[in-house]
Formats: C-alpha cells, sequence, structure tokens
C-alpha cells in the first residue's frame, strides 16, 4: 500500500506541478495585465489630473484676464475720475469766474451809485436854486388883485406906507421849509426854481391861496361866554378862541339879542391875490 500510494504521489506530482506551473503563468498572466491595466489607469489619473491643473490653469488664466479686465476698468475709473476731478476743478474755476463777474458787476453798481449820491450831494450842496426841502428866506408884498391894495408886508417901511404898521410885529424876511405845508399852496411852490436874490411877481385864485368864502362858518355866541372869559366884543376886531379853533373876526354885536355874530372864515377866503416875492437865502 505504501508503495502503491508513493507511486501515485510522484505519479501526481508532474501533474500537479504542471498545473501550478499553468496556475502560477495564469497568474503571472493575469499580475501583468493588471498592473497594466493599473499603468493606464494611473496614466489615465495623471491625465485628468493634469487636465483638471490645465483647467485650474485655465481657470487661473481667466481669473487673471479678469483681474486685467478689471485693472483695466479700474483704469478707466481712474481716468474718469481724473476727468470728474479736472471738471470739478473747471466748473470751480467758473464758479469763481462767475463770483468774480459777480463782483465786478458789484462793484460797477456801487460806482454808479457813488457817482449818484455824488451829484445828488452836489446837488444838494447847490443852495443858488430854491429845491423842495430847501429852509428859504423871503420878503413879500402882499395886495388885492382887484384894487391893489396892500393887505401884508414883511418890509417895515412899506407896512408905514400903507397905514398897516403893527409896533408889536417884527420886520424883515420870512422864514420857512418848502413843500412843508407852512405857506398857502400857491405861495409855497412860487418860491421852487427861484435863484437867490431873485424878485418874482405871482397871482392866485383862492384854491391857491385861503379858500373859497364858507358861510357855514359864521357862528352866533352868546354874549355871555365873552363877559365870562373877560372880553368886550367889539364890532371889526379878530379874536383867538383857542388852539382847535381858527382865529374869528367879529362881525356884529347884537345887543337886544344877547349874541355876538363872529366869521371863522380867513379873512383872505374868496380873494384873489398877488404877491411880489424876493428870496434872500437859501439853506438846506
Amino acid at each position: 500500500m505504501r508503495k502503491l500510494l508513493l507511486l501515485l504521489v510522484l505519479g501526481l506530482i508532474p501533474v500537479f506541478s504542471g498545473c501550478v506551473e499553468d496556475i502560477q503563468d495564469n497568474e503571472n498572466d493575469e499580475s501583468i495585465e493588471d498592473i497594466m491595466d493599473a499603468y493606464e489607469e494611473g496614466q489615465d489619473e495623471v491625465s485628468t489630473e493634469e487636465e483638471g491643473q490645465d483647467e485650474v490653469s485655465t481657470e487661473e488664466e481667466g481669473q487673471d484676464e479678469v483681474s486685467t479686465e478689471e485693472e483695466g476698468q479700474d483704469e478707466v475709473s481712474t481716468e474718469e475720475e481724473g476727468q470728474d476731478e479736472v471738471s470739478t476743478e473747471e466748473e470751480g474755476q467758473n464758479e469763481v469766474s462767475t463770483e468774480e463777474e459777480g463782483q465786478d458787476e458789484v462793484s460797477t453798481e456801487e460806482e454808479r451809485q457813488d457817482e449818484v449820491s455824488t451829484e445828488e450831494e452836489g446837488q444838494n450842496n447847490d443852495n443858488s436854486v430854491v429845491k423842495e426841502g430847501n429852509t428859504v428866506r423871503v420878503n413879500y408884498i402882499g395886495s388885492y388883485t382887484d384894487t391893489g391894495e396892500v393887505f401884508d408886508t414883511s418890509f417895515e417901511d412899506i407896512a408905514k406906507e400903507n397905514d398897516m404898521y403893527n409896533e408889536a410885529r417884527t420886520y424883515g424876511p420870512m422864514e420857512f421849509k418848502v413843500g412843508a405845508g407852512q405857506m398857502i399852496p400857491g405861495f409855497d411852490s412860487a418860491v421852487v426854481g427861484m435863484e437867490l436874490n431873485e424878485t418874482k411877481e405871482i397871482s392866485l385864485t383862492p384854491d391857491q391861496a385861503y379858500g373859497e368864502y364858507d358861510e357855514s362858518l359864521i357862528d352866533s355866541i352868546p354874549k355871555a361866554e365873552f363877559e365870562n372869559a373877560g372880553i368886550e366884543p367889539v364890532e371889526g376886531e379878530t379874536l383867538n378862541f383857542g388852539p382847535n379853533m381858527p382865529p374869528g373876526l367879529i362881525v356884529e354885536v347884537k345887543d337886544e339879542e344877547e349874541m355876538v355874530v363872529v366869521d371863522f372864515n380867513h379873512f383872505l377866503a374868496g380873494k384873489n391875490l398877488d404877491f411880489e416875492i424876493t428870496v434872500e437865502g437859501i439853506a438846506n
């Protein structure tokens, strides 16, 4: 049995060895194929990695291009900002120029105003001709147009000649401010434009002088009121009746009725009047 087994074993060894060799050959072939496959896969992976790197490089190049484009845009923006700054500077210069022109116009206007003011001052300082607002001194002779009778004058000698001299009065030039309403309208306006030492003759109607005669200004006052004030009423006498009333001329005393008739019209109301005026002085 042992020999038989030995022979069997010995007979089988070559077969087994062949099988082993076939298996090893197969295994070797499979191993080589696996290695080649693995190598090719590795190369594929390397290629894939390189492609990935290429893609990264391409992306980086794209980013570089984007960066370059952005830098270009930044340069354009910087250039535009520079242009804006130049524009702003030019606008500022234009504003300065406009402001200077405005100042020049103001200066010119001020110079004109100064010239006007100087001219006005020169006119105001010219006291050779009467202007409204001047204070003047005049001598005058007043008379009725229809009769020529003198009713008032600033000359003492003429007052004496016409039996109208008043010792209580100071004769001489009369002073008033032109246009201030201190004189009757026709007299006030007549002196405007007159020169120093000039003499003028004028004729005035009632509306230019003391107004028309008004019948309603005639009043009857009880005689007792005069007696209570210590006054004896006399016809033809002019009395002052207080600060709020004009002077009144007593035209009639009615003893039986105990009444006094007083005319509060100005004694020259309704009269046409002539004046001879001489300008003696002009002041601002």
